[in-house]
């Protein structure tokens, strides 16, 4: 009450200082505000939402995107959210371009672009330009490669076996073992994959080959089961498992059995 208004010389040219911020984020861009005003005011998308700040108009959600219609503003005919400029579809590529230049990767660049612009959508537009660009994925940094575990080599045959199931192939299921050693396959077609069956297979190959000292496998039910450790423990045959990560190999090759068998 006590302040004495400033004489204003040219109140209608005057800027307010929020509007001096949006027209410098503008100039930021590699775009001008009159490309952005003619693009905006041509954009379908945000056509109803520009209509409705220029005329003090209720928004639908969908027209602005399901967010706040006081987050949106106008300056010389562009749209902003906040202090981020909202760029039309046709002029995007040259932002994306502009903010790409140094090649950053995915998430630094989303950072450098919210600081300038917006619109729906940007960050999965930003990863498909990063995961797109030839520069970037030849410098990306390389997942951290798993230890391999590696099997002490046998001194003899059938010191250690490995065994799995393939299939359904033609409604067939394939057991097969092979020795460590010698690399040699022992393959038994068979309808059923139970405990019992499993054991049937083993005692038939081993009768003609011996009984191994180890026998590796992974966690399949038929493996676990009481029925096949007891066989075991009975044949003195020490049970290894693989590690989980192997797990899905038997998946794998069955997708193989069914795509042979589709073609």
């Amino acid at each position: 009450m006590s302040r004495i208004p400033l004489l204003r010389t040219d109140p209608e040219n005057e800027i307010e200082e929020s509007d001096v911020v949006e027209l410098n984020q503008i100039e930021t861009l590699p775009l001008t505000a009159e490309e952005l005003s003619q693009a905006t005011s041509g954009d379908p998308l945000v056509k109803n939402l520009v209509q409705g700040i220029k005329y003090g108009k209720l928004v639908e959600g969908k027209d602005r995107f399901g967010i706040e219609r006081n987050e949106f503003s106008l300056q010389k005919g562009c749209l902003l959210r906040g202090i981020r400029v909202y760029v039309p579809a046709r002029l995007r590529k040259r932002v994306l371009d502009e903010l790409h230049s140094t090649h950053y990767g995915t998430t630094r660049t989303k950072s450098l672009a919210r600081g300038y612009c917006w619109w729906s959508g940007i960050d999965r537009d930003i990863e498909e330009m990063v995961s797109n660009c030839a520069d970037c994925q030849i410098v990306r940094t390389e997942p951290a490669k798993m230890s391999l575990h590696c099997w002490e080599t046998p001194t003899e045959p059938f010191q250690r076996v490995h065994v799995d199931f393939a299939g359904p192939f033609m409604d067939t299921y394939f057991f097969i073992l092979v020795d460590a050693y010698s690399k040699w396959p022992e393959i038994k077609v068979c309808k059923s994959i139970t405990a019992e069956s499993t054991v049937n297979m083993c005692r038939d190959i081993f009768s003609t080959f011996g009984i191994p000292s180890v026998l590796v496998s992974d966690h399949g039910v038929q493996f676990t089961s009481e029925t096949f450790q007891l066989f075991l423990r009975m044949n003195g045959i020490v049970h290894k498992m693989e590690h989980r990560t192997t797990q899905h190999r038997t998946d794998k090759q069955s997708a193989t059995f069914k795509q042979n068998e589709n073609s």
